[in-house]
Parts: C-alpha cells; sequence; structure tokens
C-alpha cells in the first residue's frame, strides 16, 4: 500500500500545471497580479503606419471579404483638432492594399467600424460650429470610398456616439450614443437609437438613472435580446460598472449594478453560451494603486456573477475587448498604461481564459518606445489582431558629416500587430458548461 502511495505522489510531481488547474467548477472570484514581462510574444506580422509630423492610430478593424484586415483610424496634429479619417486594407503580411483618407469638417473621433452590405461603416463624432455636437456616419464600399453620409443630431443637447451594432433583423442597427447639455462638459445620459438600413431614426429611447450614466458598448443575444454595458455614477460621485439587458424593440429587461472600489466601468461584453455573457472594463481598487482590467461572465437571465476576475500589476490596466471563441476559450484584450510610479515602456497584453476564468495564457505585446490597442478581432486564419498605435523614436543621421550628433525625432503613429490563434482547446469539462460555476 505505502508503494502505491509514493508511486501517485512521483507521478503528481510531473503533472503539468494546466492540467491540474482543470477543476471543474470556477473560483467566485480571484485577483491576479500579472508579471512585467521581459519580452514580447510571437506575432505573424506588424506594421507601423502614418506620417511621422502627425499623430496617428487606429481605433477598429475587421476581416475583409478578401480575407484581410481592414482598419480604420485618425490623423491630427493635436488632441482637440479635426481629424483625417483614414482607412487601409492590410495583406496577411502587414502590406498595403489600398489606402484612403478623408478630410470631413469637424469629425472629431472615430468610435466603431462595422460591416455593411458591399462595405463597411464608420460612425464618428463631428462638432459643429462652437458648441454642438453630433454622430457622423459614413457608408464606404470596399476599397474604401466614402459612398455618403449620414448625420445624427439633437436640437437641445450634444450627442456622443458610443457603439453601433447591426440589429437582428439585420434591417438596420442599434446605436448608443450620450446626449449631454450644452455648455456642460460632464454629465448627460444614454439614449439608444433604432436605425435602419440608410441610419435614419426610427425611434429613440432615453436611459436616465443616477446622477449621470453612458452605455459604452452593445452586444447581441439569442433570445433576440441585446446587452448593453457602461456605468452609473452615484450620488457620492462614484462610478459604478452597469450591464442591461434589452429586447428587441430596447426596452428593459433587467439592469444591474457592479460597484467596485473607488471607480468601474464595463466597456463591452460578447454573447457566450447560453445562458451567459461575457463582459469586460476596468476598476480602480479602493487603496488608490493602479487600476485593474475587470473581466466577468454574467448571466443573461437576471445579470449574476458566474465568476470574475481581476489583473493587476505595475502599470494600470485597461480592459479593451473580448472575443468568445466557439471551443469556450476566451481573448482578454488588456492595454497597460504606465502608472505614476511604473517604469518601462507601455503595452498590450492579450489573455487567454478557460471556460471558467483559468489562465491559460498571456501574451504582450511591444514595438519602439511604446504601444496601445483599442481593439482586437479575429483576422480570417483566427489570428488575433490588435489596432491602436505606437510610440516610435526615428534616429536621424546624415551620412554626408558622420561626425555630427545623432537626431532623434518621435512620432505617435498607427500600429496593427497579428498575434498568433488561440490553440485549440478540448476542454476537459464540457458537460459543465450550463452549471458555470
Amino acid at each position: 500500500m505505502r508503494i502505491i502511495v509514493y508511486i501517485c505522489l512521483l507521478i503528481s510531481l510531473f503533472v503539468p500545471g494546466t492540467a491540474m488547474a482543470q477543476k471543474c467548477y470556477a473560483d467566485a472570484e480571484v485577483i491576479t497580479k500579472l508579471r512585467k514581462p521581459q519580452i514580447g510574444s510571437y506575432n505573424m506580422w506588424d506594421t507601423v503606419y502614418g506620417l511621422r509630423a502627425d499623430i496617428d492610430r487606429f481605433v477598429g478593424g475587421m476581416a475583409s471579404v478578401s480575407k484581410n484586415a481592414v482598419v480604420v483610424g485618425e490623423r491630427f496634429f493635436e488632441e482637440g483638432d479635426d481629424i483625417t479619417l483614414v482607412m487601409a486594407e492590410l495583406d496577411r503580411r502587414g502590406r498595403v492594399v489600398w489606402e484612403k483618407e478623408h478630410d470631413v469638417k469637424g469629425l472629431r473621433k472615430i468610435m466603431k467600424l462595422l460591416p455593411n452590405k458591399g462595405g463597411y461603416i464608420v460612425v464618428a463624432d463631428q462638432k459643429e460650429g462652437k458648441s454642438r455636437n453630433k454622430i457622423w456616419i459614413g457608408f464606404f464600399d470596399l476599397n474604401g470610398g466614402l459612398v455618403k453620409t449620414k448625420t445624427i443630431s439633437d436640437k437641445k443637447f450634444n450627442l456622443f456616439a458610443q457603439d453601433m451594432i447591426v440589429a437582428h433583423d439585420e434591417k438596420g442597427f442599434l446605436l448608443a450614443a450620450t446626449a449631454q447639455g450644452r455648455g456642460y462638459e460632464s454629465g448627460g445620459y444614454a439614449v439608444l437609437y433604432r436605425l435602419n438600413s440608410k441610419a435614419q431614426v426610427l425611434a429613440d429611447r432615453a436611459y436616465m438613472p443616477g446622477l449621470e450614466n453612458r452605455i459604452l458598448g452593445l452586444s447581441h443575444g439569442d433570445g433576440p435580446y441585446y446587452m448593453a454595458t457602461g456605468f452609473i455614477r452615484s450620488e457620492d460621485g462614484r462610478k459604478t460598472g452597469w450591464a442591461l439587458k434589452l429586447d428587441k424593440d430596447s426596452a428593459i429587461v433587467w439592469q444591474r449594478q457592479y460597484p467596485r472600489g473607488l471607480a468601474a466601468q464595463i466597456h463591452i461584453s460578447a454573447d457566450y453560451k447560453d445562458p451567459y455573457f461575457v463582459a469586460i472594463g476596468d476598476a480602480e481598487p479602493s487603496d488608490r494603486k493602479n487600476r485593474a482590467g475587470w473581466v466577468m461572465m454574467l448571466s443573461s437571465e437576471d445579470g449574476s456573477i458566474a465568476w470574475q476576475r481581476y489583473y493587476t500589476g505595475d502599470f494600470d490596466f485597461h480592459g479593451r475587448d473580448v472575443i468568445a471563441h466557439d471551443d469556450g476559450q476566451l481573448s482578454v484584450l488588456l492595454d497597460a498604461e504606465k502608472a505614476p510610479e511604473s517604469e518601462g515602456s507601455e503595452y498590450a497584453r492579450v489573455l487567454t481564459l478557460s471556460p471558467r476564468g483559468v489562465l491559460l495564457l498571456s501574451d504582450t505585446y511591444y514595438n519602439s518606445e511604446g504601444v496601445g490597442a483599442y481593439d482586437l478581432f479575429l483576422g480570417p486564419n483566427q489570428e488575433r489582431i490588435l489596432a491602436g498605435y505606437s510610440d516610435v523614436a526615428y534616429r536621424d543621421e546624415d551620412p554626408a558629416h558622420p561626425e555630427e550628433d545623432v537626431r532623434i525625432s518621435r512620432s505617435r503613429e498607427a500600429w496593427v500587430v497579428a498575434g498568433a490563434p488561440a490553440e485549440p482547446y478540448n476542454d476537459p469539462c464540457v458537460q459543465s458548461y450550463d452549471i458555470i460555476p
């Protein structure tokens, strides 16, 4: 008997850690401190794009019908200036297939790129005059040509776009916006617009709980229903995570608040295996230390939490995007920004999680003097593509005068990197999807 026990102990020493971690229930809450990475992870290709004198950044992307990547971004000289809208298609090596620039008067901030029949749609904010803000929607062909535009405005309020998705019936769109009183730089409340295929307003609905609120992200459920996520500002001034389930007419089925630390917000969500959806955001802890990336698996039936995960470290982590894969895995995009006392270059991080929130893999992506990431999307071969910006340093040398000092110039340029696909995953607990945790 004693020999059998010894053999079992020896075998356990050589069982891989990931295998031992595959328990078939989810811990309700886990806080993980991410170590500062020493080197970046493998990528399939990456590219920087832009003009040295300007500020460029890509804010959204998607796979094209020709099985490449299409990205949209902004070019400007200073924050607060009008922007030039930039679109480009990149092949499977990151080389530019076509690129287009569009100067639209008053265009300020691009919020979303989404597919449309025969092309793409870009949603952005537009400033008219000194104090009027409205939402600009541009329809583009498959080569980035601007076909037509539509604007949505309000007589009394400034409107700011947050997110837009295709409606369940695929005959129109659902647009999330913020309505803000003119002359105010804060406050406001969420408004949802139902649009037809030409972006004409069919109906709108306002949501006004709390002193202030935002719907930052929209996603589909199979019901058919929609999930909306964002934040509410309570009477004590604290931002609280907020999630709503909406019916096909955008009426509230349920809503729920998720207070965390000093401030919390949920940026976006994604549909998961019924009856769950996954949400990502960030939270500032009560001890005022670095901001944590925040991931929750929620029930679409009542918003209850199946599990939640916090990711902390030497940097501030902002939860930007999440992808739910067919095999149950999750890909989570965290943007690592320097905190006041942190050192080193800013970077982007993609976490691969199991259905129960177990961290399977952490990939980090660097470029030049630092990067920031806004969007995560799948390429034609399931590669995980990040869109954002890179701070690039250039060495300016004069070959005719090698004795002169090398001049260093810096530029913020648009940046795209294609990371490796998530590894195939055979869930040992596949029968327990319906009992998380």
